[in-house]
């Protein structure tokens, strides 16, 4: 996992597909749903994840719509076409990703 700023945030939602994980320092369950997705990035060399702290972007977050962290981004051409915020299980996410990836 790679953390982005908001510079870097711009540069990278253009890309075809991008998934940005958003989180704050402190927040426990944003270290959990990390781990899930540090997990599906080892099984899986399709999922790269960047990250976000959501604590030093927020304007971003409200132009976003971000309602809490932590949030999984899917991003493709510019546009977020989904917003997980209900991580599960690593099951879960997978499941969410692979009609992005297929």
């Amino acid at each position: 996992m790679r953390e982005i700023n908001v510079t870097q945030f711009e540069q990278v939602a253009n890309q075809s597909l991008v998934f940005i994980f958003v989180h704050t320092p402190f927040c426990g369950t944003c270290k959990l749903a990390r781990k899930m997705l540090e997990t599906l990035e080892e099984v899986n060399d399709n999922y790269h994840f960047l990250t976000l702290n959501g604590a030093i972007a927020p304007t971003l977050l409200q132009q976003l719509k971000i309602k809490s962290v932590p949030c999984l981004l899917i991003i493709a051409n510019g546009q977020v076409e989904q917003k997980i915020y209900s991580f599960e299980s690593v099951t879960n996410i997978y499941h969410h990703l692979q009609s992005f990836t297929r």
